[in-house]
């Protein structure tokens, strides 16, 4: 087993047993003059999902490394806890259900990174991939994020689109080399990893830009993003997907108020997604997780503008005849 590698790749695992093969091949197929390890920490996978990956790492001890089995953790602490087994300065990552392109993209970015000794990250474009990756769509089809996919001298100017983001991330972390922000801390914030906010990439992205420090662009696709199946982002259930929003919600107005993001900055995106998970709530049947879901509103001080509670009022009418 490589004692000190460069980058540490963190892979997260749970029942992709049919994906699971291609994101290691992926990452294993990168061609790099200087070492790196992948890191797989499996959340109690039901499937054959860690029978894979124990395979994989038999086959490649120097470079595969599975994390011993343990309660399910759920995606942030498992998330978090892999970066603490991680031996390199930098780290990357690739979702089970996803892969990454080009046989070179590692080594762009360690170098991109290298050459700029003061840069937080180094981040590229992607493309969205379903039906197994033989339809693949472009990350940003509308252009939103266009002025955005530059280099930035000081990652702060990049925080309020990144938190104020719809339907594209400003960054997305699969595509992200970073530098490890907290080596040497005894306790990551909790501002970063915290379980209520049932997602680790944007905290961890928006911690990061708020170091102040440059942001690096590579302009080449280099992570094919799996869409169209069931996931934390995109579950199929109403009420998950309502509690997905909602948690989602509370997590941006906490940021940008930690972060000082003046709330007209995220607005769009709070009123968007607090309109659609209230809507779901709604479909779900379930009237107390409405009334969840505006409690929690209500504690944050967001009070959703009239038209939007006027487009509630009309889809619960329509639904009634």
């Amino acid at each position: 087993m490589t004692r000190n590698p460069a980058v540490s790749v963190i892979i997260l695992t749970y029942n992709q047993e049919a994906t699971v093969g291609r994101a290691l091949d992926s990452v294993i197929g990168q061609r790099c003059d200087f070492q790196f390890e992948i890191v797989v920490s499996d959340d109690c996978s039901s499937d054959g999902t860690r029978k894979i990956v124990s395979e994989y790492a038999g086959r490649y001890p120097e470079i595969v490394r599975l994390l011993p089995k343990a309660e399910r953790r759920g995606l942030v602490d498992n998330y978090f806890y892999a970066l603490s087994q991680c031996r390199g300065a930098m780290i990357a990552d690739c979702a089970g259900d996803d892969y990454w392109l080009g046989a070179d993209s590692l080594k762009k970015k360690y170098d991109l990174l290298n050459e700029n000794p003061t840069a937080v990250f180094v981040h590229s474009d992607w493309v969205r991939v379903a039906d197994g990756g033989r339809d693949q769509m472009p990350s940003d089809p509308n252009g939103e994020m266009a002025a955005m996919r530059r280099n930035y001298d000081d990652g702060m100017d990049l925080l309020a689109p990144a938190l104020g983001a719809l339907s594209v991330p400003a960054v997305h972390l699969s595509t992200v080399l970073y530098r490890n922000p907290f080596a040497g801390m005894k306790q990551i914030p909790d501002i970063v990893a915290n379980k209520d906010f049932g997602c680790e990439d944007l905290p961890l992205i928006a911690y990061m830009l708020s170091l102040g420090r440059p942001v690096v662009w590579l302009p080449e696709r280099t992570l094919a993003y799996s869409v169209g199946h069931a996931s934390v982002s995109a579950p199929v259930d109403p009420a998950k997907e309502s509690r997905f929003y909602m948690r989602s919600v509370a997590m941006i107005s906490d940021l940008a108020s930690h972060y000082g993001v003046p709330f007209g900055a995220v607005s769009e995106s709070i009123f968007s997604r607090s309109h659609y998970g209230i809507v779901k709530a709604i479909q779900s049947g379930d009237m107390a997780l409405v009334n969840e879901f505006r409690s929690m509103l209500a504690d944050k001080k967001i009070r959703r503008p009239l038209k939007d509670r006027l487009k509630e009022y009309l889809w619960r009418l329509r639904q009634s005849m």
